[in-house]
């Protein structure tokens, strides 16, 4: 549990430090902090709770050819997974090139953000240590979802469609933001509009067969999600607070419209689990909501506060609220247990 702590501490420390103006650190602090995350991230060792899962699959590449193991997983994992079995090597590696190109996405994202640090706080709890460190699949989709959304703010389409595609193959439910996306752009961009649609459209069909047999493993296999409702409630409380003020967030209309959307779908998730067999189906779902989020509590303490500077007690308040989140999903989490303690294998190797 100490190393999950001292994550949040040396976040949490950035966070305070880049508050004040005369003290913002170095954008190079954040890269060499990416590359201690894809360390911690990438060579965990017996952590998460779909680790033999994830064992399996790389068991089955051994003893079968690329096509066959993308029928038991998504194309990009599976060939991660059919390069290690081919090389000797070990489940590190697709857990290590995944957690890089989840890192790159959270850390392009929170660079959007006036304070990146605190961006960083509100997304190790749960992003970070639950989705990185236990859903490699998911966190690689997410990765590329937060770059599509940096990449729809900065006008470049053509990389929100790519960066939208390459999330399906490595998880089939990023699909359920290709209408978000659509929409966003539909106001000033109606041909591209609907180019994403039908983009999103044939997606869906390519992997309708996947998403049928994701749905039935969730249904049969995890029929609950612990702890699903007070995350799916976490991203509600950033909805409710987004909407609230939206246009004191950003003055970008093209962010205006994501977030609004994506707030709106937040809404629909509380719902949904009294409609859905499966908890766990919309737990993964609300997975993509969390950079919600990030984006409005990292911005709260600037847009509450006074003469361009962040407020302060807001700032703590954000903290320690992070804090809470982390510290009662590892004490009381259902499969907390499945992360601790945190292993790594860089330093079993070392020491054992």
């Amino acid at each position: 549990m100490f190393v999950y702590l001292g994550m949040f501490a040396y976040v949490a420390i950035g966070a305070v430090i880049s508050s004040f103006r005369n003290l913002n650190l170095r954008s190079g602090v954040l890269w060499l902090t990416s590359i201690a995350l894809i360390i911690l991230i990438g060579f965990r060792w017996e952590v998460g709770a779909d680790w033999n899962s994830y064992r399996m699959i790389l068991h089955y590449s051994r003893i079968s050819d690329a096509a066959n193991v993308s029928l038991r997983s998504e194309p990009g994992y599976a060939l991660l997974n059919w390069i290690a079995a081919n090389q000797g090597w070990g489940i590190w590696f697709p857990n290590l090139i995944c957690a890089i190109i989840f890192t790159y996405g959270l850390m392009v994202f929170c660079r959007q953000q006036p304070n990146p640090w605190l961006a960083l706080v509100v997304a190790v709890p749960y992003l970070v240590i639950g989705v990185g460190m236990g859903f490699t699949r998911q966190s690689a989709a997410v990765g590329l979802i937060m770059l599509a959304m940096v990449e729809l703010t900065r006008g470049n389409r053509t990389r929100v469609f790519v960066n939208i595609g390459l999330a399906t193959l490595f998880h089939t439910s990023a699909i359920v933001l290709a209408p978000v996306f659509a929409l966003t752009t539909a106001k000033r961009g109606l041909v591209s509009a609907i180019i994403l649609s039908i983009f999103g459209i044939g997606l869906y069909f390519a992997f309708s067969e996947r998403i049928g047999m994701r749905l039935t493993e969730y249904q049969t296999f995890r029929y609950i999600a612990g702890g699903a409702i007070p995350r799916i409630l976490m991203n509600l409380v950033a909805a409710v607070i987004f909407l609230l003020g939206r246009h004191k967030f950003t003055i970008s209309h093209v962010e205006i419209r994501l977030w609004t959307l994506l707030s709106l779908v937040t809404f629909l998730m509380l719902p949904l689990l009294y409609y859905v067999n499966s908890t766990t189906i919309v737990d993964r779902l609300g997975i993509f909501l969390v950079p919600l989020q990030i984006f409005v509590l990292a911005r709260m303490p600037l847009v509450f506060g006074r003469r361009g500077r962040q407020n302060m007690t807001l700032l703590s308040a954000i903290i320690l609220y992070s804090l809470a989140a982390e510290l009662v999903w590892l004490n009381l989490g259902n499969e907390a247990r499945s992360w601790l303690p945190y292993r790594n294998l860089l330093w079993e190797e070392l020491f054992v």
